[in-house]
């Protein structure tokens, strides 16, 4: 919805200043939505183009926040009645925009520490909010209330929170808590790395022979250690790797589309090639990831001995839509 600011600290702020800026947002959404039902017309999707304002706020944008939160609150409002409806909660995006165009300003949020995104990340995003499966699908019910339709791009910093030169606002937010608990962490990241190590020794072996690929132990083991990273990522570590039931469905592992992000980026790190979010969520289960992750190193091994045998140059030829969220 469109964005209408009227900064004020809020005990100054008029209700004037308010409504300029709650009503674009929160009129326009209840308008859409009626002329919707009005219509009786079956959506794909009902988008929702929101701020991380509404999530982490602002020094004087009590109304600006308000409206964005609102956005976010819709979107349960219609799935409750099982329409369709997903929201992006952007944050400063630095290609385009009102941040993008106004330079002072972005400068001084990027002084403070705030990272800034680009249109390709916000497209992912899209990609990622609108989703396929129908309003209404059931979460596991070991889970706390997670907004699948919701999704926040753009809350992180370029610095550690811990550092003293970081401003971001949300800094001093208790939610943040958990971030300043694993910068005191990172002592375990020599621990995760030789963690690790078993399963860059058999990436090592694989590339001088191939043929290991073709054992049956191949893709579970690949899939435990694919598991292993992600309990890491979810700070629930598994005491014993072999004990892992591969069979568990990813849904019941912990993976959703913000975890996925970072597994994302270990993945192509670790095998050497990409996988989009969509489809590692897509896999439905860890062994089937581990089966993917077999395939994808095999063509790849096969590519390379392919380009040295023909002297030539290979090129990535994967489709637009890349998710290259840091």
């Amino acid at each position: 919805m469109s964005m209408v600011l009227r900064d004020q600290s809020f005990p100054k702020m008029t209700h004037e200043e308010w409504t300029a800026a709650v009503n674009p947002k929160v009129q326009g959404t209840w308008n859409l939505h009626n002329a919707c039902e009005t219509a009786g017309l079956d959506l794909d999707f009902f988008l929702l183009f929101s701020s991380i304002s509404g999530v982490i706020g602002q020094r004087g944008q009590a109304n600006y926040a308000a409206a964005n939160t609102f956005l976010d609150a819709f979107v349960q409002y219609r799935q409750a009645l099982g329409l369709k409806a997903s929201v992006v909660d952007i944050g400063a995006m630095v290609d385009y925009g009102y941040l993008a165009e106004n330079p002072l300003l972005m400068e001084r949020l990027t002084s403070q520490g705030f990272y800034c995104i680009t249109i390709a990340q916000l497209l992912d995003a899209l990609a990622l909010v609108v989703k396929p499966y129908a309003p209404g699908d059931k979460q596991s019910a070991s889970r706390t209330f997670v907004n699948d339709f919701q999704l926040v791009i753009g809350h992180r910093s370029l610095t550690s929170l811990a550092d003293p030169a970081n401003r971001v606002i949300w800094k001093e937010d208790r939610r943040m808590g958990f971030y300043f608990n694993s910068d005191s962490e990172k002592a375990t990241i020599t621990k995760d790395s030789s963690d690790q190590g078993v399963l860059v020794s058999f990436l090592k072996s694989v590339t001088a022979d191939p043929g290991l690929l073709s054992s049956p132990d191949s893709p579970v083991f690949i899939a435990r250690q694919i598991a292993a990273q992600l309990f890491r990522l979810l700070l629930k570590p598994a005491d014993n790797e072999q004990d892992i039931d591969v069979s568990i469905s990813l849904q019941d592992a912990g993976l959703d589309s913000l975890v996925a992000v970072e597994m994302r980026s270990w993945w192509k790190g670790t095998f050497g090639f990409d996988i989009s979010v969509l489809e590692m969520l897509g896999m439905g289960s860890i062994a089937a990831l581990g089966e993917r992750a077999v395939r994808g190193l095999k063509e790849s091994i096969g590519e390379a001995s392919e380009t040295r045998d023909d002297g030539g140059e290979k090129h990535d030829t994967e489709g637009y839509l890349k998710l290259k969220m840091p």
